[in-house]
């Protein structure tokens, strides 16, 4: 507390040096619950969303698993082989002919054209050799199905990323929420000490 002694000996307080230390404190101590307050945000903030990555990242791996059930490692196998032992004769006949009428350096620029037409077509030939597959196997009716699972996995990932979306959402909404509540505690903490 502060004192003013005066000509006379009396001592006196001095009301607006009591006041301006206070309001001193006062403001001192908003400042500082403000940062709690953001620290608190920040670490909620940072863990909701840790929570959001571990749901997916769960939700993957459930989808993941059931997909490796299904799929059995032998077939896949099988059907990668087939697939090499086919390019594979096609090629070295495609080589020889190439070579027998056009030279030598022909083949280097049929491997030049080969790379570009193949990003084009690779796709297209894989879901050909599928369809053809899935009909001699199970009938014209399969290639359908096919397309209708196909379909069925897309909106899934499509509502996958809607869920991702919503909760990234969510969490950016109460993060300002906190911010705008952090906000008003210090403006009336500020106001009213």
């Amino acid at each position: 507390m502060y004192t003013i002694i005066t000509n006379f000996g009396i001592q006196m307080t001095d009301p607006f040096l009591v006041g301006a230390q206070s309001a001193t404190s006062s403001l001192k101590s908003a400042q500082h619950i403000g940062k709690d307050l953001g620290k608190i945000v920040e670490s909620q903030t940072s863990d909701m969303e840790s929570a959001v990555r571990d749901q997916h990242r769960q939700r993957i791996e459930a989808k993941a698993q059931e997909v490796a059930r299904k799929q059995k490692a032998e077939y896949k196998a099988f059907e990668q082989y087939e697939k090499e032992k086919t390019h594979q004769r096609e090629l070295l006949h495609l080589k020889k002919s190439a070579i027998a009428k056009y030279g030598p350096r022909a083949w280097d620029d049929i491997e030049q054209i080969k790379s570009k037409i193949e990003k084009e077509k690779t796709h297209q030939r894989e879901l050909l050799h599928l369809k053809k597959s899935a009909i001699a196997k199970y009938g014209p009716r399969a290639w359908d199905d096919i397309e209708q699972i196909k379909s069925k996995i897309e909106k899934e990932r499509i509502e996958e990323e809607k869920l991702i979306n919503s909760d990234r959402r969510k969490i950016q909404d109460l993060f300002w929420w906190c911010m705008t509540a952090a906000a008003l505690i210090t403006y009336f903490f500020r106001l009213y000490k």
